[in-house]
């Protein structure tokens, strides 16, 4: 249905108030009356676009006259929307690195995919969608919008392949199913049997196998040979040290009796008939006479037991903290 503003006379002959009905061809016109000074004015009619209306004069002197119009037709609005992304609705699926991109739109048509191959450094495709007809920015039929959708790329599968191993004795090839580059030094192929040892024979990987497939532990698994065990430190043998047991010349400590004591040093103090003890820094008095003729071993047993009467004492430290050497120690009398 259209509006249309409408106007016609019937001359003189008829008064303003004389009624004038009205016909559409095809179909209704609303309103269906008039009158003649009414439609002299022009009145707005809705009718069928391009209808064909008749204007008949009912009563007065001169009824029963009547005149034809043809209304124009009035085109169709056009578009007043841009097609978008939006109306595109593309949609990229989701795939594995190496397969070919595919995806979806509901509006347009989709055209092709950019890139056109899934790989994992790219999570973002970009599509060129033609645009239908009926929107503003159509034009001749040929026009494209890009859109873009990310998509989560799993990665491709690492291809099993067989490499060759043959035994490090007797006995036959094998084939080992690894899932990377082959391992080239020697392997166990069953690290629990001693006997069951292979080298890498160097033949190319395959997809199929030719020989009994075993499986190998990368990692775990040992060669041909056992490794040579680490050659254990050398241990240090402990100092050896001569020891003499001495008794004092004076009553140093005050106590009524000369004391025993067993001495030590890592220089050979066994033919010592007398030794220094200072007590401090200067002392030369502190001499002591050698005493008994115990073996090395009972000598050394006391002085770790610290069972003579006063407590043992090292040489090499008595001399290193007065700043003097064991040899300045060795005394040949009393005094």
């Amino acid at each position: 249905m259209a509006v249309y503003k409408i106007f016609g006379t019937f001359g003189k002959s008829f008064s303003n108030g004389d009624e004038i009905l009205l016909f559409a061809d095809p179909g209704a016109i609303v309103p269906a009356s008039t009158t003649k000074f009414e439609l002299e004015q022009g009145i707005l009619v809705t009718v069928e676009n391009g209808a064909s209306v008749t204007a008949y004069a009912s009563n007065g002197d001169c009824a029963n006259i009547s005149f034809s119009l043809n209304l124009p037709v009035i085109p169709e609005p056009g578009p007043t929307e841009e097609f978008t992304c939006v109306d595109a609705n593309f949609n990229v699926a989701d795939g594995t690195a190496g397969d070919s991109v595919t995806g979806t739109v509901s509006g347009g048509t989709l055209s092709g995919i950019t890139p056109s191959i899934y790989s994992e450094n790219v999570t973002t495709y970009t599509a060129s969608i033609l645009i239908p007809e009926g929107y503003t920015n159509t034009g001749d039929g040929n026009q494209y919008i890009s859109c873009t959708d990310t998509a989560v790329v799993t990665p491709a599968a690492t291809p099993h392949l067989y490499y060759t191993f043959d035994p490090c004795a007797a006995g036959v090839s094998v084939d080992v199913l690894l899932a990377s580059s082959p391992i080239t030094d020697e392997r166990r192929i069953d690290p629990t049997d001693n006997n069951a040892r292979y080298t890498y024979s160097g033949s190319p990987g395959a997809t199929t196998h030719t020989n009994t497939v075993k499986s190998l532990d990368a990692t775990g698994a040992t060669g041909c040979t056992d490794p040579t065990p680490p050659t254990p430190p050398t241990p240090t043998p402990p100092p050896t040290y001569y020891y003499i047991a001495v008794r004092e010349c004076s009553d140093y400590n005050s106590n009524g009796a000369l004391n025993d004591r067993v001495v030590r040093s890592l220089t050979d103090i066994t033919g010592w008939s007398h030794v220094l003890i200072p007590r401090y820094s200067g002392d030369t008095n502190a001499v002591y006479i050698k005493y008994g003729s115990a073996n090395q071993y009972d000598l050394e047993i006391a002085y770790n037991a610290g069972t003579y009467d006063l407590p043992p004492v090292d040489l090499d430290s008595t001399a290193s903290s007065n700043g003097v050497t064991v040899a300045s120690l060795e005394r040949n009398q009393c005094s």
